[in-house]
């Protein structure tokens, strides 16, 4: 035994210069990988003490990588309008109206043949408004929307060098979100209980396929074709944020665009879009769009301008406001390197979203808080840091 014994220490000192040679250390995290043999001992059988161990044997092991990616979301905005009616006396803050919302996302990418990757996983969000009517300030009514499982599953295969297939499935959920950053609404006991009680979040079942081609190195193309159900389109009035259902359609649409960068500075692409709505009401409509868009880079400097023709959208509610055909949007971007070589970006954006029912599913946009900013027309100034 005490032979035996030796010997399997041997094999272990043999052994260990590969597996430590396939020791990784990715942002702290020490992980050690199977090799694609390993040496075991066959059983044992018959062994005399002054025998020989038997040859060791190879043994082949799966070792295909995963990358398993968990985010926890966590986002509370509470509304801090000081006092109520022209009061003297601060409101307490269990008082003050708040949003919170968590969103949990896992997702596992696994490579299952050398150009084929399967992405999997799912979303799980709550988001919950308290105080949401200036009625129901200080009591229990709120406004919920919860839902744990939300699956992504997405599968990529690269044919060529020069083409991208991907097919995807998704569901996203957008809650009602407003009541922590512009205060509670202004409704009786009774219109907030029934409103609410009809009030459901924008929920998207989307099946998508992709196709990227790059005929030459500073030219791009790429063809989209989807079909999915959109539930309960969440809009908010007119210069107002009250929120209101513009209905429920399934949709079936493609899109292709073409992108071309002329130099090093200079980029443009171009993209339209059509798509065929059965809407729960008034039957069935088509929406339509073309956009061109210009981009500069210099530096630290950067620069969009973009110009979308669109129809009419299907989805809409005689309490919001129609535009145009014509929407224009912009941006102009500086990045900063900030302190520690943190980046800094300042931002200024011209915003005129087309509310179009098939641009909000075509978009891969998360699950999360709808805020009425996100449809208004006007100049914006963001500054942003990545930590």
């Amino acid at each position: 035994m005490r032979t035996l014994y030796c010997g399997f220490a041997a094999s272990l000192l043999l052994s260990g210069g590969a597996a430590q040679a396939q020791t990784a250390d990715m942002n702290g995290a020490f992980f050690l990988k199977p090799g694609l043999a390993h040496r075991i001992l066959p059983p044992a059988t018959n062994m005399s003490r002054h025998s020989r161990l038997p040859r060791l044997a190879r043994v082949a092991v799966d070792d295909r990588t995963h990358e398993i990616a968990i985010v926890v979301r966590r986002q509370k905005q509470r509304f801090v309008g000081g006092r109520w009616g022209g009061s003297d006396q601060p409101v307490s803050s269990a008082a003050l109206s708040q949003s919170r919302m968590v969103l949990m996302t896992f997702e596992d990418r696994i490579p299952l043949a050398e150009r084929l990757t399967l992405r999997a996983g799912f979303q799980g969000m709550k988001l919950s408004n308290r105080g949401a009517n200036v009625t129901s300030l200080g009591s229990n009514e709120r406004l919920r929307t919860r839902d744990w499982f939300m699956p992504r599953v997405a599968i990529g295969w690269r044919p060529g060098a020069d083409l991208d297939l991907m097919i995807d499935y998704r569901e996203t959920l957008t809650g009602y979100g407003e009541t922590g950053r512009t205060g509670p609404m202004g409704l009786t006991r009774e219109d907030f209980r029934t409103w609410s009680r009809n009030f459901r979040p924008e929920r998207h079942r989307r099946l998508r396929f992709d196709a990227d081609w790059l005929p030459a190195a500073d030219l791009g193309v790429k063809v989209t074709a989807f079909q999915g159900r959109l539930d309960d389109r969440l809009l908010f009035t007119d210069h107002g944020y009250m929120p209101v259902d513009g209905g429920s359609a399934r949709l079936l649409g493609a899109a292709v665009s073409i992108s071309h960068r002329l130099s090093s500075k200079w980029h443009w692409s171009m993209r339209y879009g059509a798509t065929q709505l059965k809407r729960t009401e008034n039957g069935s409509v088509t929406e339509q769009s073309m956009t061109v868009q210009a981009g500069w880079n210099s530096g630290p400097w950067s620069a969009t301008l973009s110009g979308t023709r669109s129809s009419r959208p299907a989805l809409w509610h005689e309490a919001t406001e129609l535009r145009g055909p014509m929407h224009v949007m912009g941006e102009l971007r500086y990045e900063i390197a900030g302190l520690d070589r943190t980046p800094l970006s300042v931002a200024l954006r011209l915003t005129d979203s087309d509310r179009l029912a098939s641009n909000a599913l075509l978009r891969n946009d998360r699950s999360g808080i709808a805020h009425a900013t996100d449809q208004a027309r006007g100049l914006m100034l963001n500054v942003a840091c990545n930590w």
